[in-house]
């Protein structure tokens, strides 16, 4: 082997013994995010509420922080960006809230954090319900 090849080598087993740690916040995030949705595509949001509070064609959107603990319990989810829409915004928490608990962060981190945090969007395009047809705005507030 030259040293070209052991460099090589020396750095793709370096990257393969990194890798699992650098995306294990992404990959527990989406695991997190799994269960959000299956729970929100089993209990749909009433469309009469949403449309109700949404007169528009306009994509409703909400920014979250979800804090998880160590064993998978929600610390907290808040709201840090309102969609405009009181009944979207509830719902988004709710959501969150009775998707928990989650998988514990000990299987997706090699070192397990007390907590996790991350913000995550939620979004609902209002106007895929009447043709089809995706919105391009954000609802403006009531």
């Amino acid at each position: 082997m030259n040293t070209k090849s052991i460099r090589l080598l020396v750095a793709t087993l370096l990257l393969a013994a990194i890798a699992p740690v650098l995306a294990a916040p992404n990959d527990y995030k989406e695991a997190v995010l799994q269960e959000v949705y299956t729970f929100a595509s089993h209990n749909r949001m009433n469309r009469d509420a949403l449309h109700r509070d949404v007169h528009a064609d306009c994509i409703v959107a909400v920014t979250l922080n979800i804090a998880i603990n160590a064993d998978g319990s929600l610390q907290q989810v808040n709201i840090v960006e309102t969609s405009t829409v009181p009944v979207f915004d509830r719902y988004s928490k709710y959501v969150v809230e009775q998707a928990a608990p989650f998988p514990p962060l000990s299987e997706y981190h090699s070192s397990t954090p007390d907590t996790i945090n991350f913000d995550h969007v939620l979004r609902l395009d209002a106007r895929v319900w009447n043709d089809m047809q995706h919105s391009t705005q954000r609802c403006k507030p009531l």
